[in-house]
C-alpha cells in the first residue's frame, strides 16, 4: 500500500526547510539574594515575533531557546492572585547566533499600596474599577508593571516596587484615563 500523495510536495514544486542559527537568553532570577526557583513565567519578545521554548533548571536559571538574531525584551511575570499582577520588563538584549546570552535580573523590595478610588471631584467611590502602572525604566533597562482591581467599595490593595511611574491608568466602563504616580 503507498499513500496517494506525499506530505513534502506540492503539485510539482519541491519544499526546501532552511533552518536558520538561533540564540539563546539565560535567565538567572534573584530576590533579595536569593534564587528564585520553579517555572516562572517568563518570555522574550519583539515587534512582529515572540520567543518560547523556556526552561528552568529548578535553580533560577531560565532559558528561553530558539531566537533569532537581534535586539529582544523580557517579560517576568511574578505568581500573584487573579485580578493582581506584576511583570518586570527589562529591554535591549541582544541576541546571536549559537551563543547564549546571559541576563541577571534581580527583583526588588517591594511595598503595598492601598487606596480608594473616587468619582472626580467627590468622595463618592467607584467600586470594581480596573488599574494599572508603569514605571519608567531603571538605568539597567528595567521597568515594571503591576495591576490590580479595586472592589465593591472602591478599596485597593497591591505590592509593588517602589519608584515613579509614567501611566497611572483607571479603565471605568470602557474609558481610560492616565495620571503620574510616584510609589515610595
Amino acid at each position: 500500500y503507498s499513500p496517494p500523495y506525499s506530505p513534502f510536495s506540492a503539485g510539482d514544486q519541491d519544499i526546501h526547510i532552511v533552518m536558520k542559527p538561533s540564540g539563546t537568553i539565560r535567565v538567572h532570577l534573584n530576590w533579595q539574594g536569593h534564587a528564585v526557583p520553579g517555572n516562572k513565567a517568563i518570555s522574550a519578545w519583539r515587534v512582529g515575533d515572540e520567543g518560547d521554548e523556556v526552561s528552568s533548571d529548578g535553580k533560577g536559571n531560565y532559558s528561553i531557546t530558539g531566537l533569532s538574531e537581534g535586539t529582544w525584551n523580557l517579560r517576568v511575570v511574578a505568581e500573584r492572585p487573579a485580578d493582581d499582577h506584576l511583570i518586570l520588563m527589562k529591554s535591549g538584549i541582544v541576541v546571536r547566533a549559537d551563543k547564549i546570552t546571559d541576563v541577571k535580573l534581580d527583583i526588588p523590595a517591594v511595598v503595598r499600596v492601598s487606596g480608594t478610588i473616587v468619582k472626580g471631584g467627590t468622595s463618592h467611590p467607584l467600586g470594581n474599577i480596573a488599574m494599572q502602572a508603569v514605571s519608567d525604566e531603571d538605568p539597567a533597562g528595567v521597568s515594571v508593571l503591576f495591576g490590580t482591581s479595586s472592589d465593591a467599595s472602591g478599596h485597593f490593595s497591591t505590592e509593588t516596587v517602589p519608584g515613579s511611574y509614567r501611566d497611572f491608568s483607571i479603565f471605568n466602563r470602557g474609558e481610560e484615563r492616565a495620571v503620574p504616580l510616584i510609589v515610595s
